[in-house]
């Protein structure tokens, strides 16, 4: 549910547009996106390596960041989303698997780091929330964190691989808008990275799931940035 809020600050969605399906956040996701497949596909494409600094934009509860974490001990990994309820469970999660992973509340067009700051730069199901100018804004902030060389890994919703997954996103148009959705469909993402100037832009891997098709794309940030 949209948050209602001044006219100084934003609203944002939560995870299942519902603040009270947070809590069943990850048993969907796992269930209807192949989580462990594609967010272990997403960690092989962007290969972090021990030392680097590591940002999963729009965390959510924090499972990609700790996968992240587990695949690479030795990397500094960081987590933002701008809802405290979802953030709460990826702490929870923190706790429990003692792993040291630093959450923080942020907008992610105005992200609380300093430029050239990452390595490498993840987000798994959270530009399809965005509208067209919101995921160029966030891009051109995570372009302005990243360090020169850095890279970028997206999984998100993309062009359908057949009719049938075209139908079966339709659950996930009517819960997470149309006009925002629809530009994943359309293949806009890799229009966002180019007009956002990032380099050598590739479409990794496509995987059908019973909510239609997940795209990995990959990213670099120009040396001379």
């Amino acid at each position: 549910m949209s948050k209602h809020m001044s006219a100084n600050e934003k609203a944002y969605i939560a995870a299942l547009r519902y603040q009270w399906l947070t809590p069943m956040y990850d048993r969907v996701v796992k269930y209807s996106t192949r989580e462990h497949t594609t967010k272990h596909a997403l960690l092989d494409m962007v290969k972090i390596e021990a030392g680097e600094h590591v940002l999963d934009v729009g965390c959510g509860t924090g499972t990609l960041a700790l996968m992240a974490k587990t695949a690479q001990p030795y990397a500094l990994v960081f987590g933002i989303d701008a809802d405290k309820h979802i953030l709460d469970i990826a702490q929870q999660k923190v706790r429990r698997q003692r792993f040291h992973v630093q959450f923080s509340q942020s907008w992610a067009d105005k992200l609380n780091f300093a430029p050239n700051t990452f390595d490498c730069v993840v987000s798994s199901l959270f530009f399809h929330h965005l509208q067209w100018q919101e995921k160029l804004a966030v891009a051109t902030e995570i372009m302005r964190v990243l360090k020169p060389g850095g890279r970028f890994g997206i999984a998100d919703w993309g062009e359908p691989s057949s009719l049938v997954m075209r139908y079966l996103f339709k659950p996930v148009q009517w819960l997470d808008g149309y006009s925002n959705t629809q530009e994943n469909l359309d293949g806009k993402l890799k229009l966002m990275l180019e007009i956002t100037g990032f380099q050598s832009i590739e479409t990794v891997k496509h995987f059908n799931t019973i909510f239609g098709t997940l795209s990995l794309h990959l990213a670099y940030k120009p040396f001379n940035s």
